[in-house]
């Protein structure tokens, strides 16, 4: 008997705890084609914000690989064309372009400055610290090393409800040392 879960979900020790597959069952029947899962996600960044965690004057963005759950013994061999190369190229070259219509340095160069200057080197480390840290412990810790279920939808869903629940924890963590600090600044 887990007391922490029959805690968290408010039941009594008598009380019946719910049945493994109630939340898989929500999820592919009474959740399936909304967007309730980003709008979970988005909800605990609203309330991070409201606790003062989350102050939106710096955006850091970084990617992880995901295992597929796939067939390793099932597929079928395609060649794809990559145009990836390209499509950047031409793109970077509209910024450009637009960036020089408006009178402004071109991107590239202002991201080298402010990647070499004194700030871009702290929020550099920091990065490094808090995003590649937070991937690490989703992996290890929430279990997004490898996709559960088959398909983009899915994995997305996954991957946004583990980073809600990483969220909770650290507003929960947040909130906890701040009680800790206001019962020892006045007791």
């Amino acid at each position: 008997m887990n007391v922490a879960y029959r805690w968290f979900l408010g039941l009594k020790f008598k009380d019946p705890v719910p049945h493994h597959s109630t939340i898989s069952g929500n999820r592919q029947h009474r959740f399936k084609d909304t967007g309730i899962f980003q709008e979970i996600f988005d909800e605990i960044v609203v309330q991070a914000k409201n606790h003062k965690m989350v102050g939106g004057s710096v955006l850091f963005t970084d990617s992880t690989h995901l295992k597929a759950n796939a067939n390793k013994h099932k597929y079928t061999r395609e060649e794809v064309e990559v145009e990836n190369r390209e499509y950047f190229d031409e793109l970077n070259k509209d910024i450009e372009e637009d960036r020089i219509k408006q009178g402004k340095k071109p991107l590239q160069e202002m991201v080298r400055l402010n990647h070499l200057s004194k700030s871009g080197k702290l929020l550099y480390k920091f990065r490094k610290e808090k995003i590649e840290r937070s991937f690490a412990d989703s992996k290890e810790l929430q279990g997004l090393r490898y996709c559960r279920l088959r398909g983009l939808k899915n994995a997305s869903e996954q991957a946004l409800l583990t980073a809600a629940c990483q969220n909770i924890k650290k507003i929960a963590t947040h909130l906890a040392r701040l009680e800790k600090v206001c019962c020892n600044s006045f007791g």
